[in-house]
């Protein structure tokens, strides 16, 4: 199939079957949208999102408490003891804690990304059903090629996060466990 582009002085040029195959193959090479669409998550499989998630519980409140509990006299005192003693465990899991908040800020800025892009792709979709203009059509196309693209480069970074998430967590348990903190 090929095909014709006018010019404004009324010339009608011819695109070459080859350059379509050529350009709707670009996008499928340079992104990760073949390896997204087979299978999202590499690492990340149903368990270990279940166990990532049954300790968020205890993280969340943790991250609440120390964010929000404490007077500014307190956390100056706290501050100062920590950086006064050779054993800063209190400072390392508050850190730790501190970074859990920030890759779930990014795992839910992700999520909310992810559903609008299905959103739209559906959108899209309906759109290039009913239009009527080829032009029009091969324009949504290609819109709807780079909301595919985004998608499936975006769960290579969700995925990173929570593969983070889940190595924080092991971390605080490992630190509380060595020294023997409670709960």
């Amino acid at each position: 199939m090929t095909k014709d582009i006018t010019l404004q002085n009324s010339t009608n040029i011819t695109l070459p079957e080859q350059h379509n195959r050529i350009l709707d193959k670009i996008p499928s090479i340079f992104s990760r949208v073949g390896t997204a669409l087979k299978q999202p998550l590499k690492v990340i499989d149903e368990q270990k999102l279940q166990k990532i998630g049954s300790r968020l519980k205890e993280h969340n409140e943790k991250i609440y408490n120390f964010g929000r509990q404490d007077s500014q006299t307190t956390r100056k005192l706290m501050t100062l003891q920590m950086l006064n003693t050779a054993d800063s465990t209190y400072r390392i899991l508050r850190q730790i804690l501190a970074q859990i908040e920030r890759k779930q800020q990014a795992i839910s800025d992700n999520y909310v990304k992810l559903r609008k892009e299905y959103a739209k792709i559906f959108e899209l979709q309906k759109k290039i059903e009913s239009e009527t203009d080829d032009i029009k059509r091969e324009k949504l196309r290609a819109e709807l090629q780079g909301k595919i693209v985004s998608i499936s480069n975006t769960f290579a970074y969700l995925e990173g996060a929570l593969k983070e998430v889940g190595f924080l967590q092991d971390c605080y348990d490992q630190i509380k466990k060595n020294k023997k903190y409670p709960r």
